[in-house]
């Protein structure tokens, strides 16, 4: 009984150091990629998806991953079993952390982390079909801040790696960010409509994506 034990232990520990020593190599991978070869840096993989998020006709797999202060999106493709870059997006805070939001205070307080694999940056992703399109197009609300601006969440939404709807951008423009500190967002794929939330849940603009563009709609 005790050597059928220890041989489930030792075949436990194996696996482990198999799964270690794989997810290890990934990300070294991952780093020689996305850096240039004397930058390479020890990366983090927070979170990773298999998902079309373009039209080749390859195995394309999206990463989030840590880098000390930053968090970076990564597009993937394989070709003949082997890694190839198609984008990625680099999120930067100088007080990277563990935040949330306060209604009361309508700010962004420092919090301790509850899992060490949380997002800090990249508060939500989503993925969703425009019209259309036969892969998906990521929807992120991140974290940001660009003075004057105090710290604020926002949507960004990628339509085959490039930015087609910029929340930063967008609420600027209107002075939303002047008052309210965190929006998210919430799109409904069948009519094709993007709608902007401010806490609690409180819709605040609606726009409507036709002819490959996000537009306003006017109340």
């Amino acid at each position: 009984m005790q050597s059928k034990r220890n041989l489930l232990y030792l075949n436990l520990i194996l696996i482990l150091f198999f799964f270690t020593c794989k997810h290890s190599n990934l990300e070294e991978q991952i780093s020689k990629l996305i850096f240039e070869e004397n930058q390479i840096q020890r990366i983090e993989i927070l979170y990773e998806k298999e998902i079309q998020f373009s039209n080749l006709p390859l195995p394309q797999k999206v990463y989030i991953l840590r880098n000390i202060n930053q968090e970076i999106l990564v597009l993937i493709y394989f070709e003949n079993g082997l890694p190839k870059l198609y984008k990625k997006i680099i999120f930067t805070s100088p007080l990277y952390g563990k935040y949330e939001y306060d209604s009361k205070s309508k700010t962004w307080l420092a919090k301790n982390y509850s899992n060490p694999k949380e997002f800090c940056i990249i508060q939500k992703i989503e993925f969703f079909q425009l019209m259309n399109d036969p892969f998906y197009s990521i929807f992120l609300e991140i974290l940001t801040e660009e003075p004057p601006l105090p710290l604020a969440s926002v949507p960004l939404v990628l339509r085959e790696g490039e930015i087609i709807f910029s929340g930063m951008e967008e609420l600027s423009q209107k002075n939303f960010l002047q008052e309210n500190r965190y929006s998210t967002f919430h799109f409904n794929e069948k009519e094709q409509k993007l709608e902007i939330l401010t806490n609690p849940n409180k819709l605040v603009l609606t726009y409507i994506y036709k002819n490959k563009r996000f537009s306003l709609v006017l109340k």
